[in-house]
């Protein structure tokens, strides 16, 4: 079995449908989160040999403690090999602009990245509550509860997807499936959000493309779905001036197209850094 299946494995079998979460609880995080990959690199570590108190009265060495620590060393070797993959994989699934959520077959939640930890901390229409995803706005409830319940009994790997309506933000994009992770059967799901994601690409237009900074940040709003008149009137400016700057980021970008320019924007590869580099 490997690590991640032993982790989920925990994470679902710990997590009980009927216990109270944290949310409940006043806690200041959420049930089960951290479970699957606890972010705490070092923590229970075997050590290469046991404690005095283990061995003898007084801590005296006993005859078998050197033979019991050559024993130990190898599986201690694997185990320092083991969280470090461990930190590896954690530190790569929080570089993703997407939220990402594990929860077990009862819909509780039992992991998410930093990104969608963040998504749920900021209040900003996801919640938990009970232990599983919810939200602020009776039509989204609806939305969540539909999804889960279609795809909780639906065929494995079926994917199922809803929108999280915001205002006045772009929607949330809620993705879900029921798969295998290992041994154990869990809800997958992957949240997206529009405006992020076009924030951070145009970010990254002047390096790619050479657009100046208000060519930029137009090419990202046009992205989030804005038309050029509410561009004109965010930026203080004439529809005209806002016009001959989409021609010239159309032709830094080679795009004939405004279309062309959205997806060029929304078809960059991005990644969002931890604050701190790593979880607490």
């Amino acid at each position: 079995m490997t690590f991640l299946q032993m982790e989920l494995f925990t994470g679902i079998e710990a997590v009980s449908p009927g216990a109270p979460s944290s949310d409940e609880a006043g806690g200041g995080s959420v049930r089960g989160i951290g479970r699957l990959f606890s972010g705490r690199p070092g923590a229970g570590r075997p050590s290469a040999c046991h404690g005095p108190e283990e061995h003898g009265a007084g801590g005296q060495d006993e005859p078998g403690e050197e033979m019991m620590a050559r024993r130990w060393a190898p599986i201690v070797e694997r185990m320092d090999q083991v969280w470090q993959e461990h930190g590896a994989l954690l530190g790569l699934v929080d570089m993703a602009c997407v939220g990402m959520f594990i929860f077990d077959p009862e819909a509780h939640l039992v992991f998410s990245n930093r990104f969608g930890e963040r998504i749920l901390a900021t209040g900003d229409e996801l919640k938990l509550g009970g232990g599983k995803l919810s939200a602020t706005r009776a039509d989204n409830v609806v939305r969540i509860g539909q999804l889960f319940t279609r795809i909780a009994s639906a065929p494995l790997w079926t994917v199922g997807t809803t929108r999280i309506e915001r205002s006045p933000a772009s929607p949330y994009i809620l993705m879900l499936t029921r798969c295998m992770l290992g041994r154990n059967e869990a809800l997958v799901a992957f949240l997206s959000d529009i405006d992020q994601r076009a924030e951070v690409a145009s970010e990254m237009l002047r390096e790619l493309y050479g657009l100046g900074r208000a060519e930029a940040e137009i090419a990202g709003a046009m992205a989030r779905g804005m038309d050029l008149e509410a561009i004109a009137e965010q930026r203080r400016t004439s529809v005209g001036t806002v016009r001959n700057q989409v021609k010239a980021i159309a032709a830094k970008m080679d795009c004939t197209r405004q279309s062309d320019i959205i997806r060029r924007v929304l078809s960059i590869p991005i990644m969002c850094h931890a604050p701190d580099g790593r979880r607490d």
